[in-house]
């Protein structure tokens, strides 16, 4: 897993700022599901919410940083899965267990964009900048991530992270 800094980068306060810029009507207040409509009828996602899972997605790049299994074990779904940049593919135990071997120098999060998949199922797409290593082995500089966040018992959990390297041949 790699994910995100610890402050908010000016990338994240324009995707917020596109996503709502056609709101005619306010937002709906999370306890509805963090979602407003626009003119046009496309959900417009609530301000609070997108700020909720981009600082869980910080707290992750944090943990793993600091190589914190408690907080994964806290965090991540029963039935998590991560695609890694090098094609790995981990359960919840085996990234946990796996974070012994990683070092991670450096991670920030830039390009956040945000979907709706359900009404307790949000997307997060962005671009990873991060030094450091797995096992000795580089994790490259800039990755694409994608992750998918579940609301369970008014907290979200992650279900699914994935991380591609964006090396363009």
């Amino acid at each position: 897993m790699q994910t995100g800094s610890s402050s908010e980068p000016p990338d994240h306060q324009a995707a917020q700022a596109a996503n709502q810029s056609s709101t005619t009507q306010p937002a709906a207040p999370l306890s509805t599901g963090g979602i407003g409509q626009a003119q046009n009828g496309a959900p417009v996602l609530d301000k609070a919410l997108q700020d909720q899972l981009y600082n869980k997605e910080n707290e992750l790049g944090r943990a793993e940083r600091e190589r914190d299994a408690a907080f994964f074990q806290q965090n991540l779904a029963p039935d998590f899965l991560y695609v890694a940049f090098n094609g790995l593919v981990l359960a919840k135990d085996q990234l946990v267990d796996a974070l012994q071997h990683i070092q991670i120098s450096s991670y920030e999060i830039r390009n956040v964009k945000f979907r709706r998949l359900g009404p307790d199922v949000m997307q997060l797409a962005y671009d990873l900048m991060m030094q450091g290593d797995a096992a000795g082995v580089p994790i490259p500089h800039q990755l694409y991530a994608t992750s998918i966040w579940v609301r369970s018992s008014n907290d979200w959990r992650l279900v699914y992270h994935q991380t591609t390297p964006a090396r363009h041949h």
